[in-house]
């Protein structure tokens, strides 16, 4: 899909890149406006009531061939008092495959709230219920004609949002960056530098879905040229969101100092001004917090998703949201290396997480 950014939809049509659909009538058909792409990440939040008896979530491909469209992915999430399970099944040319059926329901129950992750790989689409992988379904026709998404069934949906796949290539290079040497060429830099960081493993597996509050640990720290990738939506109804990066130190997290502090404080109410919403900036060393740094424009809205980029270079922490720059805080902290422990908390489902 072509990722430029899209409005958040109430009503069902054309679905784009990071669209967001809030509380969707069920049943729900709507066509996307764009082809899939790998690493192409669709979240689908909500609650099952406790008298259902399961619900479908499938990708078509609608053509004027055919009366009915194909069903690239037909996922059935079936109900019973004993728990149930989940099957999965293609339907070409008016001609149903052979059905997969897993054990279990990964942890989805009657009752509780939900989230469903299906991210597209190149041979086939990756499934996680409640953050936990649950399944594999290996293509039977290409991802990129799918054309149409429908939701049936008894189910509530909260929202459903799509996320572009990760593309730290585009995100590199900075102007302003005190990296650069002086008397170099800028582009030959440039392309070398993203060229370096795109083709190296990232730090640890990208973990896609995964619940909040979520822990990690960066081997290496944060040295300059460290990239932090977070991808993820504000709930709806969010009253904001935090994300550390603390120092490693023999002491229990809460009380490790902290390298970079970012407050994320959201004002979502209907009457309320954007001016209400913040980003404040900070760090804390032996339990004392420096001076604060408020972000001017607050990129960062309830119920829409956000790409953020902590890039670490030789002056401070460069912070990107949805591709453009949003602030710089400089480091108080000299061991770079040593800023070894991310944790994430608050009103948000974190959708994609990776370091290079």
């Amino acid at each position: 899909m072509d990722y430029a950014a899209k409005s958040k939809l109430n009503t069902p049509g054309p679905i784009y890149a990071n669209d967001a659909i809030v509380n969707p009538v069920i049943p729900f058909v709507a066509f996307l406006g764009q082809r899939f792409s790998i690493g192409e990440m669709i979240l689908i939040e909500g609650y099952i009531p406790p008298n259902s008896t399961g619900f479908s979530i499938g990708f078509q491909h609608f053509h004027t061939r055919s009366k009915q469209p194909d069903e690239l992915l037909r996922l059935n999430i079936i109900l019973t008092e004993a728990g149930g399970h989940a099957t999965r099944n293609a339907c070409l040319d008016g001609i149903w495959g052979s059905e997969e059926r897993g054990r279990g329901l990964g942890g989805l129950k009657k009752g509780q709230y939900f989230k469903i992750l299906i991210l597209v790989n190149r041979t086939s689409f990756k499934i996680s219920f409640n953050g936990v992988h649950f399944c594999d379904f290996k293509h039977r026709r290409h991802f990129s004609v799918a054309n149409q998404l429908s939701i049936r069934g008894s189910v509530e949906v909260d929202s459903i949002s799509f996320q572009p796949p990760p593309r730290f290539a585009s995100r590199c290079y900075d102007p302003s960056r005190s990296l650069l040497p002086k008397a170099a060429d800028k582009s030959q830099f440039e392309d070398a530098h993203c060229r370096k960081l795109s083709q190296t493993e990232p730090v640890f597996p990208a973990k896609y879905g995964w619940d909040v509050p979520f822990y990690e640990y960066i081997e290496g720290g944060m040295p300059i040229g460290r990239l932090l990738y977070i991808s993820g939506k504000a709930h709806t109804r969010s009253k904001g969101f935090v994300v550390n990066l603390r120092k490693r130190m023999s002491v229990p997290r809460e009380k490790k100092d902290i390298a970079l502090h970012m407050s994320v404080r959201l004002s979502n109410s209907v009457l309320a001004k954007e001016t209400k919403s913040e980003v404040l900036l900070n760090s804390q060393q032996k339990a004392k917090w420096g001076p604060e740094v408020r972000v001017r424009q607050v990129p960062f809205k309830a119920g829409l998703h956000f790409d953020l980029v902590i890039q670490c270079d030789r002056s401070g922490f460069k912070l990107s949201v949805n591709n453009q720059h949003m602030a710089q805080f400089t480091h108080r902290f000299p061991d770079l290396e040593s800023i070894t422990d991310l944790d994430i908390r608050g009103d948000l489902s974190l959708i994609h997480v990776r370091v290079h």
